[in-house]
């Protein structure tokens, strides 16, 4: 039988508040595959696994509203979202996993420098799988895209 987590545990995996699995689940998008005797309610992995590719839908959906709303607060292209990892203006910086996968290690390293800069000023990362739409709409703005705390023009 596969592992089996609270609502708590995932929560910690994912990076988001309990508070939100458990509207996930009211919504009726994940299911329980059973209940302790304290009436807590359990996960597999495969529930896992949907709520990232919700995460990850979301955070695209988010980004395509605001570049469709023309809003200050995006930046896309590896050298926008530099500049706005320096200025420490990133709130997310959005990365398709294809990006880390297929960098040469020099632009790996710089990526991975980002991401610490980011997670230092208090940002999030998300890495988005290209096996699902998110990420192919990604990949297709240049596979790195940043959410801002404040424009930058």
């Amino acid at each position: 039988m596969s592992e089996l987590l609270k609502i708590s545990e995932i929560a910690r995996e994912l990076g988001v508040l309990p508070s939100t699995i458990r509207y996930y689940s009211e919504l009726e998008l994940i299911k329980p595959q059973k209940h302790t005797k304290g009436g807590q309610r359990l996960y597999d992995l495969k529930t896992t696994k949907k709520l990232r590719v919700i995460e990850e839908t979301e955070v695209i959906e988010e980004i395509l509203r605001r570049l469709g709303k023309g809003e200050p607060t995006i930046t896309y292209g590896f050298e926008d979202v530099e500049m706005a990892v320096e200025l420490g203006a990133v709130e997310k910086l959005v990365l398709a996993d294809i990006v880390l996968r297929e960098a040469s290690d020099e632009k790996r390293l710089t990526i991975e420098d980002l991401m610490k800069k980011v997670e230092e000023k208090g940002g999030k990362i998300i890495v988005v799988s290209t096996e699902h739409e998110a990420g192919a709409k990604l990949v297709s703005l240049g596979g790195i895209t940043a959410l801002l705390r404040f424009p930058l023009r």
